[in-house]
């Protein structure tokens, strides 16, 4: 019985050594294996990673590089601009303290244009607005009774120039000539541009808020998304002038001089009501395209084949006849030509 117990604890212990030996085989290959690819996989992640992080710092590099570059450049550009500034500034302080030279000459007139006009095309709005300025407090762009001479800005590309006062309302910008000049963007606000003359001028998305614009001649401009908010029109002539999408309101017009042929906000052509005949001085009401009472047309006195449609805001529409025909004006329709007697 002994014996039975013994050759069975034997066989018992036979088998667990047999067991550990394969665990320990199978561990060992397990082992020989899982480490190389453990390696492995530990490897590429890591050259994975360094290589993010390589390409961060050459994207880091290259960004910084590229911000490096553009302040190089905005440095060489404001250098290069104070310079054209100075020698504009230094040309035109021999010029107007010399006593040889005659501001009626119409050489020196050009000569003056052409220095100006080349130095603006080569600066930013913030120096031109400093030109204009010194311009303008030398007379050399205004235009009155009493001044012999303006300098002609016709063509100067003037867009995005801040010329508005930050510290007094209605700061004195009268008798400005900006006419034929490119003002897109540009910026009057709170200034007293009374009597000023922004004819043919382009002044698209202009502001003029809160500023005083008396008298002043917008003849042929382009008033595109312009702002008025507050501004005092009185007097200021508007004709054939483009005020699409500006927030000029009807108030403003009834106070102009004259909207005749103009774009109004609305789409409409503008003509003056009531106004006569008068073959005066230039300030003289002109003859305009009126409304009459009671009266739903009104002629086109420069073209028989059209005529105004008479809106209730006191705005006209101009409509075309067809092919062919005439405006009646007595029987207010388009019509074959008619003679009465």
């Amino acid at each position: 019985m002994i014996s039975n117990v013994r050759e069975e604890a034997a066989i018992l212990r036979k088998k667990e050594r047999k067991r550990a030996m394969k665990s320990k085989y199978w561990i060992t290959g397990l082992s020989s294996i899982l480490v190389p690819v453990m390696f492995g996989v530990f490897t590429i992640v890591t050259t994975i990673q360094q290589q993010h992080i390589a390409r961060q710092n050459r994207e880091k590099d290259r960004d910084l590089a590229k911000e490096q570059r553009a302040e190089d450049n905005k440095l060489a550009d404001d250098v290069r601009m104070n310079n054209v500034l100075n020698g504009y500034f230094e040309e035109m302080s021999d010029i107007f303290t010399n006593k040889n030279i005659s501001f009626d000459n119409t050489m020196t007139l050009t000569m003056i244009r052409a220095k100006t006009v080349t130095s603006l095309n080569q600066l930013d709005p913030t120096r031109k607005s400093i030109i204009i300025k010194f311009l303008y407090e030398t007379k050399a762009i205004t235009k009155r009774n009493t001044i012999t001479f303006s300098v002609d800005l016709t063509d100067a590309e003037l867009n995005n120039i801040n010329m508005s006062s930050q510290t007094k309302t209605n700061a004195n910008l009268r008798y400005l000539v900006f006419s034929g000049v490119s003002l897109v963007n540009a910026s009057f606000r709170n200034r007293d541009l009374a009597y000023s003359n922004f004819s043919f001028s382009y002044l698209t998305k202009a502001n003029f808020q809160h500023s005083n614009l008396f008298g002043v001649n917008f003849h042929g401009a382009s008033l595109q998304q312009a702002s008025f908010d507050n501004a005092n029109v009185s007097s200021a002539d508007f004709t054939n002038t483009d005020l699409s999408g500006s927030n000029i309101n009807d108030t403003q017009l009834l106070l102009a001089f004259s909207i005749s042929n103009g774009i109004l906000p609305n789409g409409t052509y503008g003509i003056n009501r009531n106004l006569l005949l008068n073959p005066g001085g230039e300030d003289s009401p002109r003859a305009e395209v009126s409304c009459q009472p009671n009266k739903k047309t009104s002629p086109n006195p420069s073209d028989s084949h059209s005529y105004y449609s008479c809106l209730d805001n006191g705005t006209v529409k101009l409509e075309h006849c067809s092919v062919n025909l005439v405006w009646d004006e007595i029987e207010e329709k388009c019509d074959f030509k008619h003679v009465y007697g």
